[in-house]
């Protein structure tokens, strides 16, 4: 098989060696750069002076000759964790006058970076064919070396002393050694969690922490020389079993010792976590620490069966989140990175409870950074809130990321405050339960809103700013709700729950995108159900705010739905760019106003049939609302539904523009009480219809008898028609001026399409020129 990735020497390369060789001189190499191939794979090529594109160039830090082969230099580049966010496809070696002696292809590797919240430093080698190894200087100035976990390994194994594990350390007597190479944390368990401890002489003071600093019998301090931390250094395991200490769980312990030694050290410092680790007491996140994992797959932190309490808190979260207002000694500077937690709240098989009580993660904190998967909490998945006395640009420097799936209460809460900015958050299934298991659905109410009878997956106690929010499958209420404050977002999805999204308290902001489909309206997936049929609809918007929503889109499809409507505003102001409704032959009204201003630039209605909760006909849009703070403006296009508008009660201001295309009835209900209220409806094909009608036409001046006069008048026809006005004019000489020229006049008849006249002259009006009936009509 061809060799894919290699090494080769340049032509330049070639030459310098053979001169080399030939004169007795020796090469020094001095640089490495790697490139990311301009996005594609590379071949080498010896005639190559340069990388295809460079991203990273940095001294040469090991160069030695393979103690199996030596006609094989192997050459080493260090790539600390605080560069990258690149793709490595090509190395090279430089010479110390610029040359590119080597080029060498390999596999396309990610370099992260350190704010990417999964850095880590790289080591790239290259391995260089040559003839003659000795014409190669070998020297690397030490002041530019970086020492990888190799080259400290193999330093221990040839200069220093070794121990088994921390405790032997602890056991150990210096007798003027300076630096021990601890093959493990424990005896049984080497290669995990040891690394090279060097003695301070100076220090006779510092505890032992259990990690960082060791302290022996004579009294020496050895202080850990890693710098990249890892939480077995501190004693954890991560093998997914429970190891107790004194009945608490070890990967806890360490765990929690790393915290404490970063909440101590004045500074930032990240531990990675790169295990299966199960806890049986709460993790306590303090300010400076950083717990740091690869991903959610192989970084794991996992209730012990039993253990019914939060997963991890942070440091005093319980009276800060009793305090009002922002806090001076807020904890601030943490982070948990790229682990998930599983809280073990249902078992694998879904067929019983494990832990009954619990969260999974409480943050009250600023300045922190937050990418975590949640899991199955017999509790609330996150509370997230920000405290602290800083100022936006800061709360702004932090990362929100989440991933929560089942939950025994809400999914997700944020108690704000407005300018902590959430990335995205993912949340599946608040308010679960056994499919076989009534209790829960006797109580509907959790902890944090008693009052309220539900479990919500998202809860936006203050609201924020969103780039993306996705609430699904939440089996006791509704996906998102807003309580307050302002909210700012991208874009929202809400589906498959018993309500859409809830605006209450005095929320306000604006939305671009809304989503909301397959929402049941309040009848739940098991019985006794919570609400009843129709109670909870899509969009409940009962906020004294203002909200504007640039596009929303329901969809009713699935099963499930009760004959929720899918917007019901009952105050507030409420304004909509496109609001698109695809009810799938299923009832409900579109929207049902209690009350408030709503303006909808652009409504599109299309096929919803059936009786609604109400138990009338679904309508696109009913009017539902009264007072001086009631009003409607909506423009739109309403196709194959049962009912286009329902008036139930008179608003102070109306202006309803409908287009309709196979609607049985495209208006019912109260007449008009006021001119604020206007109505256009253009039904398909031919007639135009509204709530006012005003026209004339002539008649015959010269009969005394009776004249009929049939006028279409494209009302919105219904048993209300009112203020019918009627009176006789001429011009240029008026001689019918008064009921002394006319014996009658009246309204014969009014059906769907016309309105009959009827009217006779007491005498012949023989100079009229252009008399006629004036008609006002309105709905």
């Amino acid at each position: 098989m061809t060799q894919k990735y290699y090494t080769l020497l340049t032509n330049i390369g070639a030459a310098r060696l053979a001169n080399a060789a030939a004169l007795g001189n020796k090469i020094n190499l001095t640089e490495m750069a790697v490139g990311d191939g301009g996005g594609a794979d590379v071949v080498p090529n010896a005639a190559a002076r340069g990388l295809v594109r460079e991203v990273y160039r940095g001294a040469v830090n090991s160069l030695e000759v393979d103690p199996k082969n030596t006609n094989q230099i192997i050459a080493e580049i260090v790539i600390t964790e605080e560069v990258g966010d690149f793709t490595i496809r090509e190395v090279g070696i430089f010479d110390a006058q610029g040359n590119l002696f080597a080029y060498g292809n390999l596999p396309a590797t990610y370099k992260p970076v350190s704010s990417s919240g999964s850095a880590r430093t790289q080591t790239i080698r290259m391995v260089l064919q040559v003839s003659n190894s000795d014409s190669v200087r070998l020297k690397i100035d030490p002041a530019i070396v970086l020492a990888t976990r190799e080259y400290v390994d193999a330093a221990a194994r040839e200069r220093l002393a070794r121990v088994g594990s921390v405790e032997e350390l602890r056991l150990m007597n210096k007798a003027g050694v300076k630096s021990v190479f601890v093959h493990g944390y424990y005896k049984d368990r080497p290669g995990i969690g040891g690394g090279i401890f060097v003695a301070d002489d100076a220090d006779r003071q510092t505890a032992d922490d259990g990690a960082m600093v060791i302290v022996s019998a004579d009294g020496t301090r050895w202080r850990r020389a890693d710098k990249v931390l890892s939480v077995e250094m501190f004693g954890a395991i991560g093998d997914g079993e429970l190891h107790l200490s004194a009945g608490r769980s070890l990967d806890g312990i360490a765990i929690q010792r790393f915290i404490d030694y970063a909440a101590a050290s004045g500074g930032a410092k990240k531990c990675l976590l790169r295990g299966h680790y199960v806890i049986n007491h709460t993790i306590v996140l303090k300010k400076h620490a950083y717990l740091m994992g690869d991903s959610a797959w192989t970084s794991l932190i996992e209730k012990a069966s039993g253990f019914n309490g939060d997963a991890l808190k942070t440091d005093g979260f319980d009276a800060l989140k009793a305090a009002v207002g922002s806090l001076a000694d807020c904890p601030y500077d943490f982070g948990v990175c790229d682990i998930k937690f599983d809280g073990r709240y249902i078992s694998n098989s879904g067929d019983a409870y494990i832990n009954t009580s619990g969260g999974g993660l409480k943050i009250i904190g600023t300045q922190f950074k937050l990418v975590a998967t949640v899991f199955n909490q017999a509790g609330v998945g996150v509370y997230l809130s920000g405290k602290g006395e800083e100022t936006v640009e800061r709360y702004r420097d932090g990362k929100i990321s989440l991933r929560i799936d089942t939950t025994k209460d809400e999914g997700f809460i944020f108690a704000g405050p407005h300018d902590l900015k959430i990335d995205k958050v993912f949340c599946r299934r608040a308010g679960a339960v056994l499919s076989n298991d009534p209790k829960r659905w006797t109580l509907w109410a959790t902890e944090n809103y008693p009052s309220k009878q539900r479990v919500d997956g998202i809860v936006f106690e203050t609201a924020g700013e969103i780039d993306l929010i996705h609430s699904w499958g939440h089996e006791a209420g509704y996906g998102v709700a807003v309580n307050g404050g302002r909210l700012n977002a991208d874009l929202i999805i809400s589906e498959s729950a018993i309500g859409g999204i809830d605006f209450s308290g005095g929320a306000y902001g604006m939305i671009d995108k809304l989503r909301v489909h397959n929402i049941k309206g309040g009848v739940a997936y098991q019985s006794p159900s919570h609400a009843s049929a129709g109670t909870m609809p899509s969009v409940n918007y009962n906020t004294s705010g203002h909200f504007a929503i640039n596009s929303l889109s329901c969809q009713r499809s699935g099963s499930g739905q009760t004959g929720q409507d899918e917007l019901r505003i009952e105050r507030g102001r409420l304004i909509i760019g496109n609001m698109t409704l695809n009810g799938h032959a299923k009832p409900g009204h579109g929207i049902k106003q209690n009350g408030g201003v709503l303006e909808i630039a652009n409504l599109d209605v299309d096929n919803i049939k059936g009786n609604a909760a109400d138990g009338n006909a679904s309508a696109a849009w009913v009017g539902n609302a009264t007072g001086n703070y009631a009003y409607a403006k909506i423009s739109g296009f309403v196709s194959n539904s049962d009912v286009g508008i329902r008036k139930v009660k008179n608003m102070q201001a109306e202006r309803i523009d409908l287009q309709m295309r196979n609607v049985a009835t495209p208006w019912g209900g109260v007449k008009k009480n006021s001119a604020a209220q206007r109505w256009q409806i253009d039904a398909v094909g031919t007639v135009s219809k509204s709530s006012r009608f005003v026209g004339a036409v002539e008649f015959n001046p010269l009969s005394t008898d009776v004249q009929k006069v049939k006028i279409a008048h494209g009302l919105l026809y219904g048993p209300n028609i009112s203020n019918v006005q009627v009176s006789v004019a001429d011009s240029p000489t008026s001689i019918i001026d008064s009921p002394a020229e006319y014996a009658s006049i009246a309204v014969y008849e009014v059906d769907d399409e016309f309105v009959t006249i009827g009217m006779k002259l007491k005498v012949p009006g023989t100079l009229d020129t252009t008399p006629r009936i004036n008609i006002h009509m309105e709905v």
